[in-house]
């Protein structure tokens, strides 16, 4: 399996400045590359920003890659647990690309260790690997780039005027630097993070990931500060806040659930609507099958049993298995949006086809009961698929509708009723379908999207024969607003989103706000409550704005209802 430490990140503010010559350009895809990291002295300017989460930056094409995606060089004890990850293209050799330390305080420029990059994972995620104190605590400069041909100890900057006089590469692909706000230092970036480490702020900077992940901009605000503490890190109990991320080394970035929801917009129906289709869009996919990590091995997480670590446990019939590794007699994957309404080809484009939060765990002949039939309401004349007993739920009776599934007819126009207490994971999982696909471009991948649609017009839920770019039709939308009433989300439904957050890097905002349903799709949509949001955590901790010293911009701000840092 790909690498897995850690879990949810968040957002920072840098300063950054530029100090080298530009010597960036785009290499042939084929070309090795070197992702360097220098040590440097000369502040020039400062900036700060903040990227907010879903807020597109600019698109990485593909022969641009890999690019430096997340960095930890201090951390709190000894720095036992440093890294260096890239992003590239899935499943992906990157033999010839390495990562380089380069030094800027001691002797500006100087090369001090050399890392080979390998294959990228399912996500197109690689790291160094844990390093034992092995990359300095102070100033220091990402580089990527191709086809490195000096050695360790080579001194790209011979007169330390902030510039190279050697490039010993053919394609630089990607740069970033860290200064620890000494004047004399000097980096060989354009885009340059500070770390907050004053004292009297009691925050410590030894990290960060791009958020969002594989986006560009060559901006500090592309990146957010990993937590200090290690929260994600195996053995380290972190204190993760608001404006950090967690440590998350080959993995996605996550953020705080409440910096994730940041730039939501509820306004209106139409505003929550395009707000957060912004935040969920574009998350990394993995592999239906593969001796990667792949479906199987994030829905055996997922899907877990909560009373057997062993098992799973399945979505209508409420079996609990012992997990297999992949495909086997007892149980197999569910698309609950039957992937014949708009995507039934697997394929790298297909991102429906393989998004773990409609994908479920299910006994084989349930699946096949099930096939796409549409949700909808059924009767005791329909046929019966009882439950089993476990985690204190289930056991068909026989009686309508009891703690059993129901299904009548075929396809667009049957009926197939979730037994009680598995409806509202269902239905929350087609709210999120609904508004996670609306036709448009997956902005790191650049590939074209279905618009998935729920509707109650039974007559246009069709089949398609190919992957469609167009509308693709699910319902039924009134059931389905129901059983999302009717069934609470639960602790189960909430780990689980938790976990696919951690691989994805998307959530289910009908999982962590399930009020939203009522603004988006019946216009009754809440007040925005910047106090209630901010104020208890304010009480214990910095608040998530300049640094943790609460301004009158964030009193101003909380009046005016907008809980995301006032720009």
């Amino acid at each position: 399996m790909d690498f897995l430490f850690g879990k949810y990140p968040q957002m920072l503010r840098f300063k950054g400045h530029a100090a080298r010559e530009s010597n960036r350009f785009l290499g042939n895809s084929a070309f090795g590359a070197v992702c360097f990291v220098l040590l440097a002295s000369t502040t020039i300017f400062s900036q700060v920003g903040e990227t907010a989460p879903g807020t597109a930056a600019q698109a990485i094409l593909g022969n641009e890659w890999p690019i430096i995606s997340e960095f930890v060089a201090d951390h709190v004890g000894s720095d036992t647990h440093e890294y260096i990850e890239i992003f590239g293209q899935d499943r992906t050799d990157y033999t010839g690309h390495s990562l380089l330390v380069v030094d800027g305080e001691g002797n500006p420029g100087e090369i001090l260790a050399s890392f080979a990059i390998g294959q990228t994972g399912s996500a197109g995620f690689w790291h160094t690997g844990f390093l034992n104190d092995q990359l300095p605590d102070g100033t220091m400069t990402l580089l990527c780039v191709a086809n490195f041909s000096a050695t360790v100890g080579t001194d790209l900057d011979t007169n330390n005027d902030g510039n190279f006089d050697l490039t010993p590469w053919t394609a630089l692909k990607d740069d970033v630097a860290v200064t620890d706000g000494d004047l004399s230092d000097i980096t060989y970036s354009t885009t340059v993070l500070q770390g907050q480490t004053q004292a009297f702020l009691g925050i410590g900077f030894g990290g960060a990931s791009r958020q969002p992940y594989g986006l560009d901009s060559d901006q500090a605000s592309d990146w957010v500060t990993n937590d200090f503490d290690g929260e994600g890190l195996p053995g380290f109990v972190g204190t993760l806040v608001r404006g950090e991320a967690v440590n998350t080394p080959g993995m996605i970035t996550n953020i705080q659930v409440q910096d994730y929801y940041a730039s939501a917009d509820l306004t209106s129906s139409t505003t929550l609507r395009n707000s957060l289709h912004d935040i969920i869009d574009d998350h990394a996919r993995f592999p239906y099958t593969s001796s990667f990590t792949d479906t199987w091995d994030v829905l055996n997480m997922a899907d877990e049993d909560p009373t057997n670590a062993n098992n799973i446990l399945s979505i209508y019939i409420n079996a609990s298995y012992t997990k297999q590794s992949g495909g086997n007699s007892f149980y197999n994957r569910e698309h609950t949006w039957p992937k014949s309404y708009g995507f039934p080809d697997d394929s790298n484009n297909a991102y429906p086809y393989t998004d773990f939060h409609h994908l479920r765990l299910s006994d084989i002949d349930a699946n096949g009961d099930r096939a796409n039939i549409a949700f909808g309401p059924c009767n005791a004349g329909c046929n019966e698929a009882p439950t089993l007993v476990n985690n204190g739920q289930g056991g068909g009776s026989g009686m309508y509708p009891g703690n059993s599934n129901w299904y009548s007819g075929s396809s667009g126009s049957g009926n197939y009723e979730v037994w009680h207490f598995r409806r509202g994971d269902v239905a929350r999982t087609m709210l999120y379908m609904d508004l996670r696909y609306e036709g448009d471009v997956h902005q790191i991948r650049q590939t074209l999207e279905p618009d998935l649609v729920l509707t109650d017009n039974t007559s246009l839920i069709q089949t398609t024969g190919s992957n469609t770019t167009g509308t693709a039709y699910m319902g039924r939308l009134a059931t389905i607003l129901q059983w999302h009433m009717e069934d609470p989300v639960d602790d189960i439904e909430r780990r689980r989103n938790d976990i696919i957050y951690a691989f994805q890097g998307n959530r289910n905002p009908f999982v962590d706000h399930p009020e939203w349903a009522d603004c988006i799709y019946n216009n009754n949509c809440p007040q925005q409550s910047c106090v209630s949001e901010w104020l208890a955590e304010w009480l214990n901790q910095p608040g998530p704005c300049f640094g943790g010293i609460l301004s009158v911009q964030d009193l101003v701000a909380m009046v005016n209802g907008v809980c995301g840092c006032p720009q």
